[in-house]
């Protein structure tokens, strides 16, 4: 019973994958002879991709002056990085909008905790020194993708997960040891893998979890602590209410105080990312 559930956990075939325009652009954004305009001709064509893209550059979040109106313009102006980071992220929602809200699991709170994460995310990498916050707010946003792709592939199983841990007050990820099932960290880390994602990403996306990547890799060490910053802010649900397992004054001391600060100022520009849930 256990090896057909994994078989069916796995089973990416349930899943739309990846619009073409999207896997191009995450292959030759890492070719150095490619062009802003070579990049605009892979999007093009995908209408809902390119205006969901220019809404989100047009944003207080990016805070640019005047009207960005073209694809091209706005790889000059944001870089390829983060151009490469928003259609990725912008992919994944349109991928899943589809999945509905129950009364145990509401997808709109999941997004805007993801978001919370995405924010603080690229907040800390800031306050580390780190000059790619774009890719850590990539990182953030998709972190609990797993959790998604188990609704979409189980969800008998996955809202069974979310009610046990809203009653007994533990997180999700030990209810998912306890009862011996596939975590979604490996479920979102074998879907990212199927999907050709980059390595560092796929790792956060499987080892948020794990202490010893925590203790050893900076992104998934960051991503780990937005994560547990946002459920002590009490920003939207990543599915297990809100429950907190690490002392993050032990952690920082009252430097989170201020971090807190800067993360409250993020969501307040992040706010487009949240419209899209509107059209959920």
């Amino acid at each position: 019973m256990k090896d057909r559930l994994r078989e069916k956990l796995r089973d990416f075939s349930q899943i739309p994958p990846l619009p073409e325009s999207v896997n191009s652009v995450l292959v030759a954004i890492r070719d150095p002879r490619v062009s802003a305009k070579d990049i605009t001709e892979m999007i093009a064509h995908d209408v809902s991709m390119s205006s969901k893209l220019l809404k989100v550059v047009n944003s207080a979040y990016y805070g640019y002056r005047g009207k960005i109106t073209s694809v091209t313009h706005a790889i000059v102006i944001l870089g390829f990085n983060t151009v490469k980071n928003l259609i990725l992220g912008l992919s994944m929602y349109s991928l899943l909008e589809k999945l509905k809200s129950t009364p145990e699991f509401d997808v709109k709170s999941f997004w805007v905790h993801c978001v919370g994460v995405a924010c603080a995310s690229k907040v800390i990498a800031l306050e580390m020194g780190r000059k790619d916050k774009e890719e850590l707010f990539t990182y953030g946003l998709m972190h609990d993708i797993g959790k998604l792709a188990m609704l979409a592939l189980a969800p008998d199983l996955f809202l069974s997960l979310v009610r046990e841990s809203k009653q007994r007050g533990i997180p999700f990820y030990q209810i998912e040891i306890e009862r011996e099932v596939l975590p979604h960290t490996s479920i979102g880390y074998d879907l990212f893998v199927y999907w050709k994602m980059p390595e560092e990403l796929i790792e956060v996306v499987g080892y948020h979890h794990d202490q010893d990547l925590i203790a050893r890799k900076d992104n998934v060490r960051w991503v780990y602590w937005a994560d547990q910053l946002i459920r002590t802010m009490g920003i939207g649900d990543g599915g297990d209410g809100n429950v907190i397992t690490l002392d993050l004054e032990g952690v920082m001391g009252t430097e989170w105080e201020r971090i807190k600060e800067k993360v409250s100022q993020e969501l307040e520009k992040a706010q487009v990312f949240i419209e899209f849930l509107r059209g959920m």
